[in-house]
């Protein structure tokens, strides 16, 4: 079971300061590696500013002893997801108050939308995390629960020994007596074991803050031979990084590229 608080969250205005350098001397070669061919120097293109948003939650999972963590999620201006991490603020990067390089602020309905779309992608992120977390109590719960039967198996077998000798009989009916009482006592502890390892989650949103963020565009070249590829793409400039280049034969995204079939391609092409 999961929730969501409602509490308002502090909205804030921050701009992202631009790493230097912008992307690394070896460019698209620093995110995808090469087989067969040779990257060209990498040209950065002029930086623009970019308008986007992060989410900042505390989790809070109940389940066994009480944990927290705490979530940021960055999204577009259109509410996409871009990346999220366990952490108090967006990682890497130097901020300073303020939206610098985008003059006009948001408005309510913007906000508002943008709060929608960030509590789809928390809402997505939590099923994904607690389908782990479920596993990893179930596994405690069933260790104590066995802990529990060993404990309660091994009394009641003492106390029927005992009512043996007792009576002299092999098959003693355990109708009465302090067996039928232990037994009773282990059904009421293992539903208390299982009540205190129920797993529950709950989101509270504390905090959204819009970033003026420095992005821009990457070009470098492919060559094997007679045949040149120019490959181009975003550049974070807030973190120095490119992002990994897209194949030029099937557009996705590309890791190792290769010479494939007289032309560039990724492992899925060659």
């Amino acid at each position: 079971m999961s929730a969501c608080s409602t509490t308002r969250p502090e909205f804030a205005c921050r701009t992202a300061l631009a790493h230097v350098p912008g992307a690394p001397e070896d460019g698209y070669a620093s995110v995808c590696r090469v087989r067969g061919l040779t990257w060209s120097p990498p040209r950065l293109g002029p930086v623009h500013y970019e308008r986007r948003i992060s989410l900042h939650a505390v989790v809070t999972r109940w389940g066994g002893l009480p944990w927290q963590e705490p979530w940021v999620i960055l999204m577009d201006d259109q509410g996409r997801f871009l990346e999220w991490a366990a952490e108090l603020d967006v990682p890497r990067v130097r901020a300073r108050d303020g939206l610098y390089q985008i003059p006009e602020a948001a408005d309510a309905a913007q906000r508002a939308q943008w709060m929608e779309r960030a509590r789809e992608h928390l809402g997505r992120l939590l099923d994904e995390r607690t389908a782990e977390w479920g596993a990893t109590v179930a596994s405690q719960r069933e260790d104590e629960l066995a802990r529990l039967g060993a404990f309660f198996s091994t009394r009641i077998e003492e106390e029927e020994e005992r009512l043996r000798r007792r009576t002299g009989h092999e098959d003693t009916e355990l109708e009465q007596g302090d067996a039928v009482s232990l037994k009773l006592e282990w059904e009421r502890r293992a539903a208390e074991v299982g009540q205190r390892w129920a797993l529950r989650t709950e989101i509270r949103v504390w905090g959204v803050v819009e970033w003026s963020w420095p992005v821009a565009t990457l070009e470098q070249e492919l060559r094997t031979g007679a045949v040149h590829v120019r490959l181009a793409g975003a550049v974070d400039v807030a973190r120095g990084e490119p992002a990994p280049p897209h194949c030029p034969s099937c557009g996705r995204v590309a890791e190792l590229l290769v010479r494939a079939r007289g032309s560039i391609g990724c492992e899925h092409c060659a």
